[in-house]
């Protein structure tokens, strides 16, 4: 019969498993920027971000009336900022503002614009679309 392990062991083995699973977080980093319709700054579009790897949830923005926007993620608390790594980019119309610009719908498709988050940079993206 083994001997049941001791508090101390148990202690060493709970702070090792911490340590390996904090390892495999992303850290989570603040993504702005402005977006433009034909070279004018553009109200009303709605910005996501939808990670290319399965384990982040979604960001998202609206721009205000100068183009500018701050991604927030999706999920509880709604907080700002999304995790580091790649991200298929979709823009759209705010639905909800009758002045927002039209937005092509090939820009929905996540094929045309891609962003890679990175840590300890600033993460400025800055959308120019066309509609021609």
């Amino acid at each position: 019969v083994e001997p049941p392990l001791s508090d101390r062991s148990w202690t060493c083995l709970l702070v090792v498993l911490a340590i390996a699973s904090a390892g495999g977080c992303r850290p989570v980093m603040e993504v702005s920027g402005t977006v433009q319709v034909d070279g004018k700054p553009s109200g009303g579009v709605v910005v996501m971000f939808d990670p290319v790897e399965p384990d982040g949830p979604r960001g998202v923005a609206t721009t205000d009336k100068q183009g500018a926007y701050v991604v927030r993620r999706l999920g509880p608390g709604n907080k700002t900022g999304i995790m580091t790594g790649k991200y298929a980019v979709k823009l759209m119309a705010d639905i909800d503002d009758p002045t927002a610009a039209k937005i092509p719908p090939k820009y929905f498709r996540g094929t045309e614009l891609d962003y890679e988050v990175v840590s300890g940079k600033d993460n400025v993206y800055d959308i120019d679309v066309s509609t021609k």
